[in-house]
Order: C-alpha cells, then structure tokens, then sequence
C-alpha cells in the first residue's frame, strides 16, 4: 500500500501541483430560507489557495421534495431507512453516527 505522501507526489507527477476538488452537496433551496440564499455552483474562497481551488457545487438546489423522491424511484436508488421511519430531513451527525 503506497504513503499518502507517495499519492501525492504521484498525483504532482501526473496533473502539477494545483488541485481543483468540487464540493458537491445535495441542499435544496426548500429546505430553508439560509439555503434558498446559496448560489447553485460558486467558488468556496475559505477553502481555496495557490495550491487548491475548491467549488461547491449544488446539483438538486432548485428540486423540490417531490422531484427528489421521483428520482429516487424510478431509478430504485438507495436511501436512509431513517426516511421510513418519518423523518423529513437528514443531517450529516445523524449519517455517520
């Protein structure tokens, strides 16, 4: 197994030293009126440097409930069991709990 320090020299190797991670996050504008205010795709200037541009990328921002549960369907994708048992909304404490 290779040392994180050998996967980054691998990766400078192969793309340079710049990084450019997307931050891609499933908020939706319904959800509430601070996440209506988020800009779909913007970059996140906190997390970005001469070394790594980080976006937040926001793909189901303007969906509503209905259209997530639509998707979820048709495509028989996998979701939280927590969902079957009433709860509305999911955060990440309760994911990796």
């Amino acid at each position: 197994m290779q040392s994180h320090q050998c996967l980054v020299n691998n990766h400078i190797a192969t793309y340079g030293p710049h990084v450019h991670v997307v931050n891609c996050m499933g908020l939706r504008a319904q959800e509430s009126s601070a996440r209506a205010k988020k800009a779909p795709f913007e970059r996140n200037a906190r997390f970005s440097n001469t070394k790594r541009t980080v976006d937040n990328w926001l793909p189901i921002h303007d969906w509503t409930e209905a259209q997530v549960w639509e998707l979820i369907r048709s495509q028989g994708l996998p979701y939280n069991y927590a969902y079957d048992l009433g709860m509305p909304r999911l955060s990440c404490a309760l994911l990796t709990a």
